[in-house]
């Protein structure tokens, strides 16, 4: 007798970004929803905003299976350097 076992993890999130009319640039970024870290090989829900507007820059991550919060930041988006796309930017 052969028994095959197989499954399957469905993840979902959202993005909102928010433009003024005629504007081609976002004041308002949200994101909720998975992310795989590899080198943890572990998922993690990540919440973030970039509100531009309030010159805000809030990000939770957290560890899906456990809940358990890894990251937390709350900081003007001014001050907001050193990741993801602002690795090699100079603050303003």
């Amino acid at each position: 007798m052969v028994k095959l076992e197989d499954s399957i993890a469905l993840h979902d999130g959202y993005r909102v970004k928010v433009y003024r009319p005629n504007s081609s640039t976002f004041f308002l970024d949200e994101r909720s929803g998975p992310s795989y870290y590899r080198a943890g090989a572990e998922w993690h829900h990540v919440m973030r905003i970039i509100d531009r507007e309030n010159d805000r820059y809030t990000e939770i991550v957290r560890i899906l299976s456990t809940g358990e919060v890894i990251r937390r930041v709350d900081e003007p988006l001014s001050q907001h350097t050193g990741r993801g796309g602002s690795k090699n930017q100079t603050p303003r």
